[in-house]
């Protein structure tokens, strides 16, 4: 990576730190946007900023709303800068928690099919189950890679 290269991720990662101190200190209104009711001036913000798009869509899929979407979308940018200079580590954090997560679901979706008295609900569950176990096995496996590419 050239100076130019690390110039730019800087300056990057400096506008998301700066974008995170005026967010803390006043609400933005991607904060407030209804996810379900997104005006077009809105919508076309989101689709010109992917943090921001990716972030409305996850805190929509995670609690509901976009409550969480501001924060979030500067918590992408900062990654995205770290990224660029070759800090993986929210990646690999990351990765991490999504196979803690997939093993949580893996485990509930076994404890489903041993509690279901219909064969095809059982074995559906006990398949979702493997894939989900799958899942974060590769998460894992991805984790690890990142270390290596590292030393």
């Amino acid at each position: 990576m050239d100076n130019s290269e690390l110039i730019a991720a800087q300056i990057a990662a400096s506008k998301a730190y700066s974008a995170g101190n005026r967010l803390a200190e006043r609400t933005d209104k991607l904060d407030r946007i209804d996810p379900d009711k997104l005006a077009d001036q809105d919508i076309g913000r989101l689709l010109s900023n992917p943090a921001a798009f990716w972030a409305m869509a996850v805190t929509k899929e995670a609690c509901g709303n976009g409550e969480l979407a501001g924060a979030l979308a500067l918590s992408n940018q900062v990654a995205s800068a770290q990224m660029a200079v070759g800090d993986v580590t929210f990646v690999r954090d990351s990765l991490i928690g999504q196979a803690q997560w997939l093993g949580v679901v893996a485990i509930k979706m076994m404890t489903r099919a041993e509690g279901q008295k219909n064969s095809h609900i059982s074995a559906q569950s006990i398949k979702l189950a493997l894939t989900a176990q799958r899942q974060a096995a590769q998460c894992l496996i991805n984790a690890a890679a990142l270390d290596k590419q590292r030393v």
